[in-house]
């Protein structure tokens, strides 16, 4: 809470039957009755300022506005009615001279004059304060005599009753009301009288307890006003975090609010943050660009601030870069990928290595890092196995995967393992099944002198009985002997 000192030095009011006080501004009206209005005469009111002594303004009304006594222009004033048929004393009164003079020579002229009646002319404009501030004033050059107390009396212009009365000028919300508002005004009163004292200390009528006081001479200066009201005193700081890559949309504004009431934040139409109290709030995952943001008092609409905040659209994200990796055959050992590409981009890859099978890994930009994902595969190549099944010959040479040559004597097993065309094995297993030559015997009986065909195909008359062995290729590929043995008839 805040203290507000005044000083009560500059309105001292002793009020008497004939004295008034009055805010500047305010209008004085003054009437006189009973006076003589034969032949030529004329009632006049004057006023005067106390404290040059001279006429400041003449007129016939009895009113004066601050037109008469000026604008801001603070103190007492006198105001005095006078009645003559003397033109010197009309002239003279409705002059700006001295007002002993003009008053010396109406009286010395017969004149009818009375008064004054008073008017201390007081700056009422109240001093704004916010509602829950303390309020603290203070007078000087009082009586501290025996018996004596200097009191401070604040009262509810609106009520016009007295809310509090202490002996140190200081107020505060617990004083004039929690949550209130309004016109409030701080007196000081110096007496020795208890039922003043006792009165002041009351909650009654000030009107009542200053007219009492006044008739038992008690010293009063005052007032000072006060205008209790409730006070903005919201205050917002925003600070700004820039996206830190085009496109990855991580800018993020962060408020902080500063104020005694809840508040709303409006971001681009779009209310965000509902009823909040002071406090840091972050509004986060947010693109580029420039946002106008407003925080209001959710209690009073007119307790606002607006302003905008600016995220800047980041870099243009780097492609990391990284060296292809030779295939491998299955199984063998795999290097660990490089956690920082060929260009400067550091990451981390999933998932993890696998040297079993082909696998696109991904890459991922460290947090901080201005660049995009990759991938990058490695190919995983397996083991070839080829089995050939092949019919050899008995007694044929066989070149086997290897390069050997061997005569084929038996079925037989080789297994062989190579480097395949992709660099990995490749296993070569031939089975050999030996095929055995054919042999066929034909007996054929022939007439003499008929032809015959034999297997090779020649023709040839038979003319006696003959054998003739033809070795042909069989349908397997091998040897097939065929024996003719031909009898003539």
């Amino acid at each position: 809470m805040k203290s507000i000192l005044f000083l009560l030095v500059l309105f001292g009011i002793s009020i008497a039957s004939a004295q008034t006080t009055i805010c500047d501004g305010d209008v004085i009206s003054e009437s006189a009755s009973g006076f003589y209005t034969g032949g030529s005469s004329q009632q006049l009111y004057i006023l005067v300022d106390a404290g040059t002594g001279n006429i400041v303004a003449t007129n016939t009304s009895g009113t004066f506005t601050d037109a008469d006594y000026g604008a801001g222009s603070l103190g007492d004033y006198e105001v005095y009615a006078v009645n003559t048929e003397d033109p010197a004393i009309i002239a003279e009164m409705s002059g700006a001279g001295s007002w002993a003079t003009a008053l010396a020579n109406a009286l010395a002229s017969c004149a009818d004059v009375i008064g004054p009646r008073v008017y201390t002319i007081i700056d009422c404009t109240p001093t704004d304060i916010c509602a829950g501030d303390s309020i603290e004033v203070s007078a000087s050059s009082f009586y501290t005599g025996a018996g004596y107390e200097q009191l401070y009396v604040l009262v509810n212009v609106a009520t016009g009753n007295i809310v509090a009365t202490n002996t140190t000028g200081i107020f505060d919300e617990t004083d004039y009301g929690i949550g209130s508002t309004g016109i409030y005004n701080v007196y000081a009163v110096n007496t020795d009288e208890a039922s003043v004292i006792t009165e002041m200390g009351g909650t009654g009528s000030w009107a009542t307890a200053e007219s009492n006081a006044n008739l038992l001479c008690a010293d009063i200066i005052g007032p000072l006003f006060f205008n209790i009201e409730i006070c903005c005193d919201l205050e917002v700081e925003v600070n700004v975090t820039d996206e830190t890559c085009d496109g990855i949309d991580d800018g993020e504004i962060e408020f902080i609010i500063a104020g005694s009431s809840l508040y709303d934040v409006d971001i681009e139409g779009t209310l965000e943050f509902n009823d909040v109290v002071a406090g840091t709030y972050t509004w986060s995952s947010q693109p580029d660009g420039t946002y106008a943001i407003t925080v209001v008092d959710i209690t009073d609409a007119s307790c606002d601030t607006t302003l905008t905040a600016t995220i800047v659209q980041g870099p243009v994200p780097t492609a990391p870069a990284f060296d292809p990796v030779s295939a491998i055959c299955s199984g063998d050992f795999l290097s660990p990928l490089p956690l920082t590409s060929t260009n400067g981009v550091t990451g981390a890859w999933s998932p993890a290595l696998d040297n079993t099978t082909t696998t696109s890994y991904s890459f991922t930009p460290a947090v901080g890092e201005c660049a995009t994902d990759t991938t990058l595969t490695i190919i995983v190549n397996d083991p070839v196995t080829n089995t050939i099944d092949t019919n050899v010959c008995e007694g044929d040479t066989h070149t086997f995967a290897d390069g050997s040559t061997s005569a084929i004597t038996a079925d037989v097993s080789l297994t062989t393992v190579l480097t395949g065309a992709n660099g990995c094995d490749s296993t070569v297993i031939e089975n050999i099944t030996m095929l055995l030559p054919i042999t066929n015997t034909i007996d054929v009986d022939v007439c003499e002198g008929d032809n015959y065909t034999f297997a090779n195909g020649s023709t040839s008359a038979i003319t006696a009985d003959v054998s003739l062995t033809t070795v042909l290729t069989g349908a397997n590929g091998c040897d097939s002997t065929v024996i003719e043995n031909i009898t003539m008839l």
